[in-house]
C-alpha cells in the first residue's frame, strides 16, 4: 500500500510538472502570436479540418482547450525548440455522435525568423520570449550636451520645478531617456543650491598614461643651444625616446623656435636707432599717448638679389609621380639678378579705395648685348638680357637719377605734398643728399626731393627689408623660369600683384617695430609685434598710424640725456624734447 502511494505521489508530480510546462507553453504561443500579427500583418488562411486539426475556435463540435493552472515557476526563454502534448479530440461528423477520446498532437514551438540587422553595438536586434527588443545606442554625453540640456530645462522651469512635459520634450531633443534627463537636472539643481553655476562635465577625459614621463626642467636648462638643436640630440642627452620629446612639444612643454642672426650693434648704433625712432613721432600728446607720423611723404628704396630658382625647394607629390629634376652646372653660382625698388605708403578715399596704390616701380639691373659666341640655342651676334653683376655708384646714382625720381614725379598724386623724403640704407654705392646732379633733378618740376639715410645696421627701419621683399619673392618662386628675360618678367609681375591694402599693413609693422626699438633702447633683440591686423580690419578698421605711450618716450628722452648716452647724430628730435620739456 505504501508503494502504491509513492507511485501516485509521484504520478502526481509528474502530472504537476508537465501542466507547468504546459501553461509556459500556451503563454509563449499566444505572446508569439501577438507578436506575429503585429509584425507581419497579413490574411490568415482557414486550416482545413480533419481529424488532426486543431480547432481555432471552441464550441465547434469540439472540447476546447481548458486554462491551465498558473505556473508556479518563473517564465524563462527556453534554450532549445520546446515540444507541448496537446489534448487535441476529432471533429465530430454528426450531431448524434460523441466526440472522440482525446488524442495527443506534438506542437513544435520555434522562434520565428526574425531578421536581425548587422552593423556597430547598439544596432543589432535580440529576441527575448517571442518580442524584438531594439537596444538604444549607447550615447556618451559630453560637457556641451549636457550644459544645453541643463540650459533647456532651465528655461521650462520656475522656481527651480520642471514645467509639465518638459522632461519628455527634453529626452525627445536630445534623444536621451527620462531617466537620463532627470539625473542631469538633479546634479545641476545640487550644483545651484550650493550657490555654484550649473556647469556641467563630461566622464569622457580620454586616457592618460599612469607612468607618462615628466619633464625635467633642469637638466633641460643645463643642455647647451647646439645640443637642443635637434629631437634625436635631445633624446640622448635626456636619455628618453624621440617619441616622448614629440609628446612634451605638442602638450607645450618644449616650444620649437627658429633663431635668425641678427646684425651687431655697437652703442653708437642703438643711440642712433632711438633717435631715429624718435624723429618719427608727431610733438604732441593726446590722452597721454605719442602719435607717430603718416609717413606718406617717404618712399623707401632698397635693392635685392632674385633668383632663377632655390637650391633646395620641397615638393608634395603623389606616390605614383615622377620626382622632378633640377640640374645646374653649380649650386653656388644660380643665375640671379639684382632688383631696385621703390615703393611709398598707399592712400585710400573714404569708401577703403586705394586712391594712391604707393608703388613707384621695381627695376632691374640688367643690360641688353649681342651673344659673343655662337652655341646651339642662338648664333653669334644675338641679342641678349644679361645681368649687371657690378652695382656701381654711377649704375645707382643713373637708376636714381633716370628712373626713380621721374618714376615719383609721375605717379604721385596731384594733391599730396610735393616735400617727399627718399630713404635708403648706407651702403657703399649709394649716392649722398648733396650729389650735385641728383640735387639738380630732385628740386625741379615743383619737387623738392631729399634724401635721407636709415640708421647703420638697421634693416628692420625699411620697409622693404622688413617684408615686402618677403612677399614678393614668396609670389616670384610660384613662377616657372629659365632665361633672364623670365626671371624679370616674374618678379615685374609679383610686384604688380601685390595689394595696395598689403603694403599698407607693412608700414603699420614699421611703427609697431621702432616702438619695440624705443623700450629695448636700441637693440634688435626682440619679436616683431603682432597686432592684429586683421581683425581691426574686419571690425573698426586699420588706424592711420600707432602711438607711443607717454612714460615710454619720456624715459627714453631722459636715457638719452645722460652723459654716456649724449653722442651727437644726424637725427634731430629737439622739436619731442621740446613737446616734453626736457
Amino acid at each position: 500500500m505504501t508503494a502504491h502511494r509513492g507511485s501516485i505521489t509521484d504520478l502526481v508530480g509528474r502530472s504537476s510538472v508537465q501542466s507547468d510546462r504546459m501553461a509556459e507553453a500556451v503563454k509563449i504561443m499566444m505572446m508569439m502570436t501577438n507578436w506575429l500579427e503585429k509584425k507581419f500583418p497579413q490574411p490568415q488562411k482557414k486550416l482545413p479540418s480533419g481529424p488532426s486539426s486543431v480547432p481555432t475556435q471552441p464550441g465547434q463540435g469540439s472540447s476546447s482547450l481548458q486554462q491551465p493552472p498558473p505556473a508556479s515557476k518563473p517564465l524563462l526563454a527556453p534554450s532549445k525548440p520546446l515540444t507541448v502534448r496537446m489534448p487535441v479530440s476529432k471533429q465530430p461528423e454528426t450531431e448524434e455522435e460523441k466526440p472522440a477520446s482525446p488524442a495527443r498532437k506534438k506542437v513544435k514551438v520555434n522562434r520565428p525568423n526574425v531578421p536581425t540587422q548587422s552593423g556597430p553595438r547598439g544596432d543589432q536586434k535580440k529576441f527575448i520570449i517571442g518580442m524584438d527588443i531594439e537596444q538604444r545606442p549607447t550615447k556618451h554625453l559630453n560637457s556641451s550636451i549636457k550644459n544645453n540640456m541643463v540650459q533647456f530645462l532651465l528655461k521650462h522651469s520656475h522656481d527651480g520645478v520642471l514645467a509639465r512635459g518638459a522632461v519628455m520634450e527634453a529626452a525627445d531633443a536630445f534623444e536621451v531617456s527620462r531617466k537620463t534627463v532627470y539625473r542631469v537636472w538633479k546634479a545641476a539643481k545640487e550644483l545651484m543650491q550650493r550657490g555654484e553655476p550649473a556647469i556641467m562635465q563630461g566622464k569622457i577625459k580620454g586616457y592618460h598614461h599612469a607612468d607618462q614621463l615628466k619633464i625635467d626642467e633642469e637638466k633641460v636648462r643645463n643642455l647647451s643651444t647646439l645640443e637642443r638643436a635637434s629631437l634625436r640630440k635631445m633624446a640622448v642627452k635626456l636619455n628618453v625616446s624621440k617619441s616622448t620629446l614629440g609628446q612634451w612639444v605638442k602638450h607645450g612643454k618644449l616650444r620649437p623656435h627658429t633663431n635668425a642672426i641678427k646684425p651687431a650693434l655697437t652703442n653708437v648704433n642703438k643711440i642712433a636707432r632711438v633717435r631715429w625712432s624718435l624723429s618719427q613721432l608727431q610733438p604732441q600728446i593726446t590722452q597721454g599717448r605719442v602719435p607717430y607720423q603718416s609717413m606718406h611723404n617717404v618712399v623707401h628704396i632698397d635693392e635685392k638679389w632674385f633668383y632663377m630658382t632655390k637650391a633646395s625647394d620641397r615638393y608634395y607629390l603623389l606616390p605614383d609621380e615622377d620626382e622632378p629634376y633640377r640640374a645646374c652646372k653649380s649650386k653656388r653660382f644660380i643665375t640671379k639678378v639684382m632688383f631696385m625698388c621703390a615703393i611709398g605708403r598707399p592712400h585710400f578715399g573714404m569708401d577703403g579705395q586705394p586712391t594712391y596704390d604707393g608703388k613707384v616701380g621695381i627695376f632691374p639691373f640688367t643690360e641688353v648685348m649681342p651673344a659673343q659666341r655662337r652655341s646651339k640655342n642662338r648664333p653669334k651676334g644675338t641679342m641678349e638680357t644679361k645681368a649687371v653683376h657690378s652695382v656701381t655708384k654711377e649704375v645707382m646714382r643713373d637708376c636714381l637719377i633716370n628712373k626713380i625720381i621721374p618714376a615719383i614725379k609721375a605717379r604721385w598724386p596731384v594733391w599730396a605734398s610735393k616735400d617727399i623724403y627718399i630713404q635708403q640704407d648706407n651702403a657703399t654705392p649709394h649716392i649722398t643728399a648733396m650729389d650735385p646732379e641728383f640735387q639738380a633733378v630732385a628740386n625741379s618740376d615743383g619737387f623738392r626731393i631729399k634724401l635721407i639715410c636709415q640708421p647703420a645696421n638697421s634693416p628692420d627701419t625699411n620697409i622693404l627689408d622688413l617684408s615686402f621683399f618677403r612677399a614678393i619673392q614668396s609670389l616670384h618662386y610660384e613662377k616657372q623660369c629659365k632665361t633672364v628675360d623670365e626671371l624679370v618678367g616674374n618678379v615685374c609681375s609679383s610686384f604688380a600683384e601685390l595689394s595696395p591694402q598689403t603694403l599698407n599693413r607693412v608700414f603699420l609693422s614699421l611703427q609697431a617695430c621702432l616702438t619695440e626699438i624705443l623700450r629695448c633702447r636700441g637693440g634688435n633683440g626682440y619679436k616683431v609685434p603682432h597686432i592684429n591686423k586683421d581683425r581691426l580690419q574686419r571690425t573698426v578698421g586699420l588706424p592711420n598710424q600707432l602711438e607711443v605711450e607717454e612714460d615710454v618716450v619720456r624715459e627714453v628722452l631722459q636715457w638719452l640725456q645722460m652723459p654716456e648716452n649724449n653722442y651727437g647724430s644726424v637725427y634731430d628730435i629737439g622739436h619731442l624734447s621740446s613737446a616734453f620739456g626736457i
